[in-house]
C-alpha cells in the first residue's frame, strides 16, 4: 500500500489536495510536491507516509505538518533516528523516515488525531531512464495522482488509477506543471495517457 496509511494497514487515508511542480533539466528531474490527507475516522491513527522511489531518485527535502505540528526532516544515523522517533512515546513529537525494500520510502508520522489533517511536503532530485530511441522518459509516482474509487464501494483498498476521470469527480484539487529547461535540444515533448 502507498500514501497515508495506518501502522496496521488497514486504513488507506484519501488524498485530498496535490500539487506537483516537476522541472526536467537534460536528463535530471527535480519534483516538489505538496501531498494533503484528513483523518476522517472517528478513532485516532498511527499513520505511516510510504511511495515508491526509483533507484535513480533521492529525497532531499521533506516537511509535513501533522495536525497543526511543523516537522522538517533533519538526517541522523539509523539508532539515533529510531531513539528519538521513540520519544513520541514521552509526549515529544517526531517523524521516521527510511528506506524500505531498496524501492519504498516510508516516513512514520506519529498519532493523527480524528478530523486532523496531515500534509507532506516533499522534493526528489533523480535522473530520468533513457529509452531505446534517445528519448527520456518521466513517469509521475503513483502516489501523486489522485484516485478514483468506484460509485458503491466503501473498501479503500479498491482504489484505482483511471485518468480518464474528471477532476470534479474527485475530491480535493490536484494541479500539475511542468518546466522543461534547455528548449534548444528538445525535439519534442509529448503525453501518451493525458
Amino acid at each position: 500500500m502507498e500514501g497515508l496509511v495506518s501502522s496496521d494497514n488497514k486504513t488507506v487515508l484519501p488524498l485530498k489536495d496535490v500539487s506537483v511542480h516537476v522541472n526536467v533539466k537534460g536528463y535530471l528531474v527535480s519534483v516538489s510536491s505538496t501531498i494533503s490527507y484528513s483523518n476522517d475516522t472517528s478513532n485516532p491513527l498511527e499513520v505511516t507516509f510510504r511511495f515508491p522511489l526509483e533507484e535513480s531518485f533521492a529525497v532531499v527535502q521533506l516537511e509535513a505538518t501533522i495536525d497543526g505540528k511543523n516537522i522538517k526532516a533533519t538526517i541522523h544515523e539509523k539508532e539515533k533516528a529510531r531513539d528519538m522517533y521513540d520519544d513520541v512515546t514521552r509526549g515529544l513529537f517526531a517523524a521516521y523516515a527510511e528506506e524500505k525494500s531498496g524501492d519504498i520510502f516510508s516516513l512514520s508520522l506519529g498519532n493523527l488525531p480524528s478530523g486532523s489533517k496531515a500534509k507532506i511536503n516533499i522534493r526528489m532530485v533523480g535522473e530520468l531512464p533513457i529509452e531505446a530511441d534517445g528519448c527520456v522518459r518521466f513517469t509521475l509516482p503513483s502516489v501523486l495522482k489522485p484516485h478514483y474509487t468506484p460509485q458503491g464501494s466503501t473498501d479503500p483498498l479498491a482504489t484505482t488509477q483511471n485518468p480518464s476521470v474528471k477532476h470534479a469527480s474527485v475530491a480535493g484539487v490536484f494541479q500539475f506543471k511542468m518546466t522543461v529547461e534547455g528548449a534548444s535540444r528538445v525535439a519534442k515533448v509529448s503525453s501518451p495517457t493525458h
